[in-house]
């Protein structure tokens, strides 16, 4: 009942953001059995995700977006998103990122972080929202301009945004309650094993 995503607080009644909420817990519940890699990971890279969010003046829950672009894991997906935070090339070039046939830093944490930070820094500039400045992650600045100027809304929940973005905050708050609530989703704390 207290969820929120960087202190902006979300609608509680409205009953399709309600609905949106629960299936994204539903989802992430299904796979508890196989949690204990995800609080592993947890573990290991929180450790150096957020001191440079904090250095950067970016909130804690945005470290909840490298859990849903990659599973904190330097994965490659078929559109050529790489690393971590899933920077795709030209973006991670924008923000200062090596990219040849020798090194590609998308792979490095600290530095694609640090790039990640730039971008929500940016979105953030544009909206002074840190729920629409993740939901831009996803779509792009442009693309969440672009919606909020054609459908005359500036709230990511009132918004109607394609299916993926639709659904990213959401579950971004689903893993943020994995992590921080686990009791919530069914998990006994007492079996949690970093």
């Amino acid at each position: 009942k207290n969820l929120n995503f960087c202190k902006e607080p979300i609608p509680k009644d409205n009953l399709e953001i309600k609905k949106r909420v629960e299936e994204a817990l539903k989802s992430t519940s299904k796979w508890k059995n196989n949690s204990e890699i995800i609080y592993g990971k947890v573990k290991r890279w929180f450790g150096i995700i957020e001191p440079i969010l904090v250095k950067n003046n970016i909130p804690s829950d945005i470290k909840y977006v490298a859990i849903v672009e990659s599973q904190l894991s330097n994965v490659k997906s078929t559109r050529g998103a790489t690393g971590f935070w899933q920077l795709v090339e030209n973006s991670a070039q924008n923000y200062n990122l090596e990219i040849n046939e020798f090194v590609d830093e998308r792979l490095d944490v600290i530095k694609s972080t640090e790039a990640a930070c730039l971008h929500f820094k940016d979105a953030y500039k544009e909206f002074n929202n840190w729920t629409l400045a993740a939901a831009a992650y996803n779509r792009g600045i442009g693309g969440i301009s672009n919606a909020i100027k054609q459908q005359q809304v500036n709230n990511y929940y009132d918004l109607n945004l394609n299916a993926e973005t639709k659904k990213f905050i959401y579950k971004i708050l689903a893993y943020k309650t994995l992590i921080e609530s686990p009791q919530n989703l069914g998990i006994k704390k007492k079996k949690i094993k970093f």
